[in-house]
């Protein structure tokens, strides 16, 4: 058995593995570290492939071939260190300098690239390749330590993984400036080294991701809570306008039988006698009375409410409404004398488009249910009439769903 052969391909699979998650981890969140990182793997699956004797075609039979392109993949290799590593490590773990820096190197490492095929006995040109390999070492440690001492925890995984080829790269071009020979342990050391980074980085890697994929659902859930505060009226806990808007642009929510707009009778009355701690008490109960399975309540303004009714009788869910706040407005506060009542208008919704009309028609019923008397329930059907002489403009409720739905079409 050729336990060379055994042992490449052995670490061929070691290598390439990680590849195959790197893309799968790609494709559920771009992040450009993951294709810096395959790069990087296989450009150390090419280099460990064409520096061993396995046969790989007559093309590839000059020894002096093989080498070239071993150092190719080397360069490309480390040429994806410095893009990788801006790309992995933490925001603001790296300083600006160092930013750029890292970013550039790709350029410095292609611009020697070429040395030992152009010039590859001549000593000083490939002593200037050996200084820019050593710069381009001293440039990634000090990136590592820099995010190190700034708290990255993937600067931590990256250099345990790179420690063993720092300094098996160091040895060889140390023995290459002082003999001007390859090192004859270079190709298998350099092999246990990347195997070391493989694991290391893979680990880190995923430890990275997860780390983005917490941080991007924290954002998430962030932007949902604002977006549900910003839809929230603070005083009752209800939706508020914005709230309102977002039910009647909604095309998924369920289309309601009917609409109202309910209006406290008389708070102005309230406030002015008990002041405005015990109006805000009357506004939460009467929210607190606007809370059932069968519809959706919202505070639109002051003492005025506006309702999605889902039931079969709308008509009776808008009585059993002004029910519950009289009852709520009694239980909870004892304080006022007299009692809480509210006025409720009420619209049939024939379809998703009649939606407008149905909340102006509603504001039409409570303008009636006013003039009435007050403590009552008013209903018009979809189609009829303007709004009844006298009423010169349309309530906040009526207002503020005709600009929701303006904007939803």
């Amino acid at each position: 058995m050729d336990w060379s052969t055994v042992f490449l391909g052995m670490f061929l699979g070691f290598v390439l593995l990680p590849v195959i998650y790197n893309a799968g981890l790609y494709a559920a969140m771009r992040e450009r570290f993951l294709v810096w990182h395959s790069a990087r793997l296989i450009a150390m699956a090419v280099m460990a492939l064409v520096g061993t004797e396995i046969f790989l075609g007559a093309w590839l039979a000059d020894p002096a071939l093989r080498n070239q392109i071993k150092l190719f993949a080397l360069d490309i290799g480390i040429a994806m260190t410095g893009p990788f590593l801006v790309a992995y490590v933490e925001e603001g773990k790296l300083g600006p300098r160092l930013r750029r820096a890292l970013l550039w190197s790709p350029a410095l490492i292609l611009a020697v690239t070429f040395i030992p095929v152009l010039a590859p006995d001549q000593a000083v040109p490939n002593a200037i390749r050996h200084l820019v390999f050593l710069g381009l070492i001293a440039l990634f440690i000090a990136g590592s330590v820099q995010a190190l001492r700034r708290g990255s925890r993937a600067a931590r995984f990256q250099s345990a993984a790179w420690s063993v080829i720092i300094v098996v790269s160091l040895v060889a071009v140390g023995h290459e400036l002082a003999f001007n020979a390859e090192w004859p342990l270079w190709h298998y050391a350099i092999l246990v080294g990347l195997a070391i980074e493989v694991v290391v980085s893979a680990i880190g890697v995923a430890d990275r991701f997860m780390g983005l994929r917490g941080e991007r659902d924290e954002a998430i859930a962030r932007e949902a809570l604002f977006a549900q505060i910003a839809a929230t009226d603070s005083l009752t806990g209800l939706p508020n306008r914005r709230g309102l808007h977002a039910r009647l642009r909604d095309a998924e929510a369920p289309l309601p039988a009917a609409v109202a707009v309910v209006d406290l009778d008389h708070f102005k009355r309230i406030n002015d006698s008990h002041g405005h701690a015990i109006g805000d008490r009357v506004l939460k109960a009467a929210a607190s009375a606007l809370l059932h399975d069968d519809m959706f309540a919202a505070r639109v303004g002051g003492e005025e409410f506006a309702l999605l009714l889902y039931g079969a009788d709308p008509v009776a869910d808008a009585d059993a409404v002004r029910a519950r706040i009289a009852e709520a407005a009694k239980v909870r506060i004892a304080e006022i004398g007299w009692p809480v009542s509210a006025s409720i208008g009420v619209c049939p919704v024939g379809d998703r488009r009649g939606l407008e009309d149905a909340m102006r028609r509603a504001d039409e019923a409570l303008y009636l249910a006013k003039q009435g008397g007050r403590d009552r329930t008013v209903a018009l059907p979809i189609t009829g009439q303007g709004a009844p002489e006298g009423r010169k403009s349309p309530t906040k409720s009526a207002r503020i769903a005709a600009h929701g739905l303006a904007r939803a079409g």
